[in-house]
């Protein structure tokens, strides 16, 4: 079994699948990087719920912290819980192994990390699952080589990503 830490976890290539595991602490940056508004809803319910828990608070007080509480609970096993619930490709955390077409991965530029996508076929699905790289300068580069090696060694073709975007007409 090859372990490689990424982004916001571990990308593990066992004999018959890939496991992507993420943790909690990773769903609440991912949670502030797509939306700072729910992000300061929720740590403003945090922190409100001990202070009042504290402070006697007023009846219309007390059912709002409830409904925070509430609120913050089903938050958390909805990002515990969601990825294994939804049967979506894009954020699976196992991967049949016999189910990936190919890898394809883009390297670095100067202001954007090395990119990954495991390109899998599941019946008539198809679809691509991203896996998230640091930043060159935090180990982006040093990741995409060793992932590169790992689906290589595990016999998964690995191929760059077009670039079609960026070609003249």
């Amino acid at each position: 079994m090859t372990a490689i830490k990424i982004r916001r976890g571990t990308l593990s290539i066992t004999d018959d699948t890939v496991q992507i595991e993420t943790g909690l602490f990773s769903s609440m940056k991912r949670l502030y990087e797509q939306s700072r508004p729910i992000f300061a809803f929720l740590s403003f319910s945090l922190l409100l719920v001990p202070v009042m828990g504290v402070f006697d608070p007023l009846p219309l007080a007390r059912e709002m912290v409830l409904f925070l509480l509430v609120f913050v609970i089903l938050m958390l096993a909805d990002s515990a819980l969601g990825t294994k619930v939804r049967n979506n490709i894009a954020s699976a955390t196992e991967i049949r192994r016999t189910a990936i077409d190919h890898v394809e991965y883009a390297p670095s530029s100067w202001v954007q990390s090395p990119k990954l996508r495991i390109i899998v076929t599941e019946g008539e699905k198809t679809g691509e699952r991203p896996v998230i790289l640091s930043h060159p300068r935090l180990g982006g580069d040093q990741q995409l080589e060793r992932l590169i090696q790992a689906f290589g060694d595990a016999g998964i073709t690995v191929v760059p990503a077009d670039d079609t975007d960026d070609d003249e007409s």
